[in-house]
């Protein structure tokens, strides 16, 4: 146990769980699989002129973590032309198809009110090939 890092930030929502979240009767840490999700979703707010990455780690602080924010993982995709969560999928022919990701959020205008947000998504195979980046154009919130 003398090996564990301490419980601060900010290791606090990064490696840190209660166990039950409502009553806590214990405290786990963990190490994050990097490989988890295979959608990656990095949130971009404008200020001054410049756009930086927005960090939910500074928001969603330890005990109410945001557990990846919009991180997703896809669906094993078993039968095609499927709505499942967030994910539509449209087969177009044996070898293409349309992934719609949703990421509907109330919460969208009380993170970034009144600013310009973008996003940086990525995804990645079962083999862990990342994909290219894409760049959402700007929205107003």
């Amino acid at each position: 146990m003398d090996t564990l890092p301490s419980f601060i930030a900010p290791y606090n929502c990064t490696n840190w769980e209660l166990i039950p979240i409502q009553h806590p009767i214990d405290t786990v840490y963990f190490k994050l699989n990097s490989n988890h999700y295979n959608i990656f979703v990095n949130f971009y707010q404008e200020s001054n002129s410049t756009w930086t990455l927005f960090d939910d780690k500074l928001l969603f602080t330890y005990p109410n973590c945001s557990g990846g924010f919009f991180n997703g993982r896809f669906p094993v995709i078993t039968n095609f032309d499927f709505s499942e969560g967030p994910f539509v999928i449209k087969k177009l022919s044996s070898q293409e198809f349309i992934l719609t990701y949703k990421m509907a959020s109330a919460g969208f205008k009380f993170i970034f009110p009144g600013k310009k947000i973008k996003l940086k998504i990525k995804i990645q195979d079962h083999a862990l090939h990342k994909s290219n980046e894409i760049e959402t154009s700007e929205v107003q919130l």
